[in-house]
């Protein structure tokens, strides 16, 4: 999922189309100050409205984008 404006709106195809167990790699923008905890909750919240299970394999800052905003990708497996 390289696109990480509005990239939260595929999440719903990722877990329908992983049948048993996958990887997904998904950027995100996020707020400078705690860059993973509202992406981390996004995943995790639509993985729970799929019945799935998720395990954070890595998460990374990409780069700056603004004086408060980051590009972030987070790797994670569901089960």
């Amino acid at each position: 999922m390289p696109l990480p404006k509005g990239s939260e709106l595929f999440l719903d195809e990722a877990f329908q189309a992983i049948k048993s167990k996958g990887i997904v790699h998904f950027y995100q923008f996020a707020p400078r100050s705690k860059p993973f905890k509202q992406v981390v909750a996004k995943i995790k919240e639509a993985a729970e409205e799929h019945g799935r299970e998720v395990k954070i394999i890595e998460k990374r800052i990409v780069r700056s984008v603004a004086a408060t905003k980051v590009q972030v990708v987070i790797d994670f497996e569901v089960e």
